[in-house]
This record gives structure tokens, sequence and C-alpha cells, in this order.
């Protein structure tokens, strides 16, 4: 029989939250592991992120939002990254992502595919399904495949990796998007640019809240800094399949 990989757990005691992924991803980090493999949605992601912000990140799709997480079959994305592990140029089977981090008063937060201010009071991971409540968005992730206001943000053209795209909604141009899915919606686009590294945009208060990654926490009374900084590699798998494919 073949060896089985050792496995170790962490010595961490779990809090039942969001606490738990981002202490483990601090943990990891320290360990120097090869990747950080998540499995969730873009909220996941995210609190993973917060503890291990240039991670090599490999994220499996299971939560509500799905925008960067991989929607592969796992076990081939799992059995690729046991591989890369072994191949001298496994660094060009990840790129380079941007991320967001939000400052409101004291606080800040993080966010890897879009931050959204919006006019609706709504807390809570519920989806933006009503085009006419959007205000402005940062955008760090706009694959052609993406889904919620990342699919608005590919409807305006390619953005280019490490970097992040500005949003203005209302009167000007109309672009088709999937804000969820089965639910194809026209947007309307004032104006929009593109964001390098350790650009800023300041968010206007309003009297709705700022979603980070598809769950409206933030409350927008007050002003919010969106700062687009270097975040995690995520991992290409139609590269890393070529990296370590039998030869």
């Amino acid at each position: 029989a073949r060896a089985v990989p050792p496995i170790r757990f962490l010595d961490l005691v779990a809090e039942g939250g969001e606490v738990d992924t981002r202490r483990a991803a601090v943990a990891l980090a320290e360990e120097r592991a090869f990747a950080l493999i998540t499995v969730g949605g873009d909220g996941t992601v995210r609190a993973a992120v917060e503890g291990w912000p240039r991670a090599r990140l490999v994220p499996v799709a299971a939560g509500t939002n799905n925008a960067i997480a991989l929607t592969d079959e796992p076990t081939v994305i799992g059995l690729t990254t046991a591989r890369l592990t072994n191949a001298a140029n496994a660094s060009d089977a990840f790129r380079d992502h941007s991320r967001l981090v939000v400052e409101t008063g004291s606080d800040a937060a993080t966010a890897v595919v879009d931050v959204v201010a919006t006019s609706n009071r709504w807390t809570g991971a519920r989806a933006m399904w009503e085009p006419a409540d959007l205000l402005e968005a940062v955008v760090a992730f706009a694959p052609p495949t993406a889904v919620g206001i990342a699919s608005v943000a590919a409807a305006l053209g390619p953005l280019a990796a490490g970097t992040a795209r500005h949003i203005r909604f209302g009167p000007g141009r109309e672009v088709q998007a999937v804000l969820a899915p089965g639910l194809v919606a026209h947007v309307e686009v004032a104006g929009f640019r593109d964001l390098p590294l350790d650009s800023k945009v300041v968010l206007g208060p309003s009297d709705g809240v700022v979603a980070l990654d598809g769950e409206r926490r933030v409350s927008s009374s007050a002003t919010s800094v969106v700062s687009v900084v270097p975040g995690p590699s995520v991992l290409d798998l139609p590269v890393a399949l070529r990296i370590t494919r039998p030869m």
C-alpha cells in the first residue's frame, strides 16, 4: 500500500465563527505551509485572507457567494495542489490578486472580491438583487464567469490581475450582468475607472450599508476609505494541471 501523507491538526480551540478561520490561517502561515486551502464561499476566503494576506490560496467553492472560489471538482483540485508541492515551477500555477482594505473610522475590514455601497439598509448575507439600490463599488476580481457585482465589472471589460475597478452606478451606460444564479439584470453604470495597487477610493456616506464580498456588514452613514493592496495568489487550475500532468 502507498504511504498516506502525515496529518497534523492545529492546536486551536474552535469558537464557531469567522475567528476560527482567521486563526487557522495565521497558524498555517507561521508553519510556512505550501498553500492555504479553504472550503466555503467568499466570506470564508475573506476570513482566511485576513489571517494570511499573501497566501497561496486554493479556494474550493461551498458557500452562498462563490465569486472567487474554484467550482471545479474538489478531488481534482486537492490532488493537483498536492502534486504541485513537488513541482519546481509551482509558483507559475498561482495568479496574483489584489485585496481591498476598508477603513471606516477606527475600524478596518478586508474584502477579496468587492466592496459595494448600497442604499438598502438590510445587513447580513443577502444578495444584492436590486440594481436601483446600488451606489458605487470597488471590485478586485472580475473574471468573465463572475456572478454578482463582479459580473457588472466583467461586463465593462477585462480587469488586469492585481488591480481593481471603481464603479459608480446611475444613469449612463447599461450593461447586462448575472447578479445571482438564475438572475440576469440590466444595470446602469454612470462611470468607472481602473485602479492600480496602492490606490485609495473614498465612498461617500449614505443611509444604507457597505457590503464586503456580498455580506452587508458596515454602516455607510460614515465615510469609508477603500485601499487596493497586494493580496493572495490564487490557484489557476488549468495551468496547474499542465504543470502536474504525467510525462
